[in-house]
């Protein structure tokens, strides 16, 4: 179920970065500049993992 429950958020951060991208969501609130900062603090992190155990997966092979 936690491992559900990341995977989740993860997705929901990628699409969110992937759609402010895209389509420039406006962050004029507080809320809305919290809520984009928190979902790209998300997608940056889980994009440095995913690069991290890929390449440590490589260097491992060779």
């Amino acid at each position: 179920m936690k491992k559900f429950l990341k995977y989740i958020i993860i997705t929901a951060s990628y699409v969110y970065c992937i759609g402010y991208i895209i389509f420039d969501y406006p962050t004029d609130t507080y809320l809305s500049r919290a809520i984009k900062g928190i979902m790209s603090l998300i997608f940056t992190m889980s994009l440095l993992s995913f690069m991290l155990r890929y390449f440590d997966k490589r260097h491992k092979e060779n």
